[in-house]
């Protein structure tokens, strides 16, 4: 064996064990090993509603993790609201308000929903101007998203928030989002027809180079006779330190009409919490109702409980 072949054979000695010790890529979520074309990921029938519900929430969570990265993951707790009805140009109808725990106005944003491209998918522009988010001077918050034909998926095709930094200057941030739609079930009167789920990844950049991403997963359960309810949970994967975002919000999602959290006319709480947890740590809720407390054990446990993550799995768990 020649010097060369010998080196050859090293490398490959070496490379072999440094991978048996190493940690692998995550595999996909369960619910998508059949392929794109399985029945639950393949078509997703959101409402107009929804999609601007959505729309609206992914912008409330992007103000909030640029709003972390310019002055830090501080704990903290705000009341939300979320009414959308999915009017085309209408913003009025389509809103998501944030106020601090003592019902004081921290920021608004409007959804703008454009009118549906068949065959191709939906527009909706989000944006908002002033405002506080804690002790953070917001500016201003633009951002379109997209969602496709199937409304399986949901794109960001710009975003941008500008705030006052720590250091009294104003930053600009944009965002990129991916993020996929699916059913608990595409079958009437079984467990988790009422569900819908989403699983996906984002992006931050400052001054057009990135600097954190996040991971994100949810839960949303329609009215079905009881109400409604919508948990979004994301971890911080790279960025400084640790940090977790919870939205849960409970009230109305039919067919005509979202209207969920703070001030909704169900009189259900909704928030937006911040959290020091790593990503591993279970999801504990923070919003309760002791008018509803039997109705949420049901759904997702009782208000502290955990979180199972069954948005990785078959999504059967809000049935």
């Amino acid at each position: 064996m020649n010097i060369k072949s010998k080196l050859f054979s090293a490398g490959i000695l070496i490379a072999l064990s440094t991978a048996a010790g190493a940690q692998t890529p995550p595999s996909a979520p369960d619910v998508y090993a059949q392929g794109p074309a399985a029945p639950l990921v393949s078509t997703v029938n959101l409402s107009e509603p929804e999609r601007a519900a959505y729309a609206l929430l992914e912008a409330v969570l992007q103000v909030t993790e640029d709003t972390i990265h310019s002055t830090g993951c501080n704990p903290g707790y705000y009341n939300l609201e979320v009414y959308a009805n999915g009017a085309v140009n209408s913003g009025m109808y389509n809103f998501a308000a944030i106020t601090d725990e003592n019902g004081s106005p921290q920021y608004t944003l409007s959804a703008n929903v454009q009118t549906a491209f068949p065959g191709r998918g939906q527009l909706v522009t989000v944006a908002g101007w002033g405002g506080w988010f804690g002790s953070t001077q917001l500016v201003s918050y633009q951002a379109t998203f997209a969602y496709n034909s199937a409304n399986s998926m949901m794109v960001t095709t710009s975003s941008t928030t500008n705030l006052y930094g720590i250091d009294g200057t104003v930053d600009v941030y944009t965002g990129n989002i991916i993020k996929d739609f699916f059913l608990g079930s595409d079958t009437p009167g079984t467990a988790g027809y009422y569900n819908i789920f989403d699983w996906g990844l984002i992006s931050v950049s400052k001054l057009g180079y990135p600097v954190e991403k996040w991971w994100q997963r949810s839960e949303s359960h329609r009215s079905d006779g009881v109400s409604a309810r919508t948990v979004f949970v994301k971890d911080r994967l790279v960025g400084e330190t640790a940090c977790r975002i919870i939205i849960d919000v409970q009230g109305d999602n039919d067919s005509g009409l979202y209207w969920e959290g703070a001030n909704s006319a169900s009189g259900l709480p909704g928030a937006l919490t911040i959290t020091n947890d790593i990503p591993s740590n279970p999801v504990t809720y923070t919003v309760s109702n002791p008018i509803l407390g039997s109705y949420i054990s049901t759904l997702i446990g009782p208000s502290g409980s955990v979180w199972d993550g069954c948005a990785f799995n078959e999504g059967q768990c809000m049935d």
